[in-house]
């Protein structure tokens, strides 16, 4: 069974909800690291960046797991909007090796149904570095399609890196 548990934080506001699930993010943000950030990522220290990263997605970031066991996380950012209108967003995602195949294209394809039934998304969008070929077949199962590639849109490791962007509809 796929569940997606909110993880929160709001330190401002002293507020945080299931980060029991920190220590398995930041283990897996840190074994894919290089799918995830380029070089203009600003934080000294890889922890700032994943409990940045869950502050700044808050609300919009949850652990995905499989039969109550942790499988990845998966997060909504560059929300195009309001907070009672949500036009669009961008989705990012990252499952542990062991649940990679099957499960990652039903995970996505439950996703995606969420974002469209309940945050009532028009439109779902990924961003893509080229490297990450596994990510291709997930987003094409899950029903999106190539909507462009940007050729030296980022730096990694001091290199023009080019991205490909996925989209869906909700039609």
């Amino acid at each position: 069974m796929i569940k997606f548990v909110k993880l929160k934080i709001d330190r401002i506001n002293k507020q945080f909800k299931n980060i029991t699930f920190i220590e398995d993010v930041f283990r897996l943000y840190q074994k894919y690291n290089r799918y995830l950030n380029d070089d203009f990522v600003k934080e000294k220290s890889l922890l700032d960046v994943v409990i940045n990263t869950i502050e700044r997605n808050t609300p919009f970031f949850w652990v995905i797991l499989k039969d109550n066991k942790f499988a990845g996380f998966v997060f909504l950012e560059n929300i195009i909007g309001s907070d009672k209108n949500i036009h669009s967003a961008e989705i990012t995602t990252c499952f542990k090796k062991e649940y990679w195949g099957h499960f990652t294209g039903l995970a996505a394809k439950k996703f995606i149904k969420y974002c469209f039934k309940k945050l009532k998304l028009k439109k779902l969008k990924a961003i893509v570095y080229s490297e990450n070929f596994r990510a291709f077949s997930i987003l094409k199962s899950a029903g999106m399609s190539l909507e462009a590639e940007l050729k030296a849109e980022t730096m990694k490791n001091g290199k023009l890196q080019d991205v490909k962007i996925y989209s869906i509809l909700n039609k």
